[in-house]
């Protein structure tokens, strides 16, 4: 009877011990991560996976009225995309703006200016229409010299 009991509870422990590998294996099939240097991206499917990184803008001449892109575009869902930023430009007594520019019809979507020298915030896309853009920096039309400016900037989700 000893005998039986033990090799009831053996069998039992062996049972759970394969559904638990089992079920440690098994992929989630459900959503997909992907790392991508200090950002983690969620996605249904990953054939839809659109890695977001940090990324810098700079130009050692932004005339008045003209904007520095990145170099990418990015695809922005309206209102469920923020852009982390800090930036640096000089001369301090001139302005700038960070924002996105559509790359089908070139409309700017920009903050309010910014002086000083520095700034660092975070952006949303609330009111931005979903589609392809370029992260800018714009210097202001009443700029009375260019800037120099370099900005930091990552996408927060």
């Amino acid at each position: 009877m000893k005998k039986r009991i033990w090799a009831v509870l053996a069998a039992l422990a062996l049972a759970a011990t394969a559904s638990v590998s089992a079920a440690a294996i098994t992929p989630d099939s459900e959503s997909v991560s992907l790392y991508t240097g200090n950002v983690i991206v969620e996605t249904e499917n990953e054939s839809t996976i659109m890695p977001r990184a940090g990324f810098t803008i700079s130009s050692s001449r932004l005339t008045a009225g003209s904007t520095a892109r990145s170099t990418s575009t990015y695809y922005i869902e309206e209102g469920e995309d923020s852009l982390e930023y800090s930036m640096n430009w000089s001369p301090t007594g001139q302005d700038v703006k960070i924002g996105f520019k559509n790359k089908e019809d070139g409309t700017l979507y920009l903050t309010v200016a910014k002086s000083g020298g520095s700034a660092s915030g975070i952006v949303s896309t609330v009111g931005v229409p979903d589609g392809e853009y370029y992260v800018v920096v714009f210097a202001c039309s009443d700029n009375t010299t260019s800037v120099s400016v370099n900005a930091t900037c990552e996408w927060l989700q």
